[in-house]
């Protein structure tokens, strides 16, 4: 009888030790964590991907070099800017938009929805540079993987 009550609490215990680590490995919410300041079809950034900008001097070099209108560098303390951006685009009509945002464990994880002109319809015969500034968090995470239609998905280790 005591061997069965011994696997009947290492049965218990071990659940429980399992149930812990799925809620340890469940997404939480981080869209209050993640704020967009700006989205944009003429930022400037002429190839595809995440630009990420750790300081206020590193911003403004980007800024500068980028040729785009950005906008300025938040005022928080603790928070840096990424840009998630689509590269030249022969036309108008193209942009990224905010989704969501969530975190798993140490991981954050950006949903955008990326957006392109119909075929059939009339636009800008203009080059663009879409891209959507966020502000996020300068810690609490390892990685940060922008999702959404191509040219994504992207991640960034963090520095």
């Amino acid at each position: 009888m005591n061997g069965l009550k011994a696997s009947a609490i290492l049965v218990l215990g071990l659940s429980g030790l399992a149930g812990c680590a799925a809620m340890a490995d469940s997404d939480v919410d981080a869209s209050q964590e993640v704020g967009v300041l700006m989205s944009s079809q003429y930022c400037g950034f002429t190839a595809p991907g995440l630009v990420l900008a750790t300081d206020r001097s590193q911003w403004a070099q980007l800024s500068s070099a980028s040729g785009g209108s950005l906008p300025p560098w938040p005022e928080e303390a603790g928070q840096w800017l990424l840009v998630a951006n689509l590269g030249q685009k022969p036309t108008g009509g193209h942009r990224i938009d905010f989704k969501s945002a969530s975190r798993t464990d140490r991981n954050l994880s950006i949903e955008v929805a990326v957006r392109q002109p119909a075929a059939d319809a009339m636009v800008t015969q203009a080059l663009t540079t879409p891209c959507l500034v966020m502000v996020l968090p300068a810690g609490g995470w390892d990685t940060v993987t922008v999702e959404g239609a191509e040219p994504f998905p992207v991640t960034r280790q963090h520095p």
